[in-house]
């Protein structure tokens, strides 16, 4: 169980002989969590530290992500929320809502949702790259090509964008 303790440090786990971190540091061992695949151990400790700070927007956000990660849509909706209350326009936070919806089915809610993150940064190539592998999950290939090529027109060295491009089938044209 992660404790938060008077001098805003925090036990992220409380494992004997754990030691004390700071708000920073425990961003960091979430993250790490997430990117070694530990997705139940980076929801616990994400969620425990939203719930002492509900007023700080990177535990909730963490938290909903490590969630998607483990496949819990639910708990992640609630936790992406409270993120989304406390910044209604923080892109990472949007992409996640899309992904959750995408996840629980409602497919046309996941476009509005990675729409509106576009609406607020229209030159993101990453926001782009995230619409189309939302189409491209979605069966949608011809706007998936257009959205990856838009991410790559906005940054050439958006390495995710040239893959997801390279994975779409050829299109076939006729000519005369």
């Amino acid at each position: 169980m992660s404790t938060q303790n008077n001098n805003g440090t925090f036990n992220p786990v409380d494992p004997p002989g754990s030691r004390q971190v700071s708000p920073a540091e425990a961003q960091r061992i979430i993250r790490e969590l997430i990117n070694t695949s530990r997705y139940g151990q980076a929801a616990s400790v994400a969620m425990q530290i939203a719930n002492q700070l509900p007023k700080k927007l990177w535990p909730h956000y963490l938290a909903a992500t490590a969630l998607l990660m483990n496949q819990q849509v639910e708990p992640a909706f609630h936790y992406i929320n409270r993120a989304l209350e406390i910044d209604s326009c923080h892109l990472d936070s949007l992409v996640i809502k899309a992904r959750l919806f995408l996840e629980s089915g409602e497919r046309e809610q996941a476009i509005r949702q990675i729409d509106a993150a576009i609406d607020l940064s229209p030159g993101n190539s990453a926001l782009h790259y995230e619409k189309a592998e939302i189409l491209t999950d979605l069966g949608k290939l011809e706007a998936a090509r257009k959205g990856f090529l838009k991410s790559i027109e906005l940054d050439i060295r958006n390495s995710s964008s040239l893959l997801g491009l390279s994975r779409l089938p050829e299109t076939t044209s006729v000519t005369n």
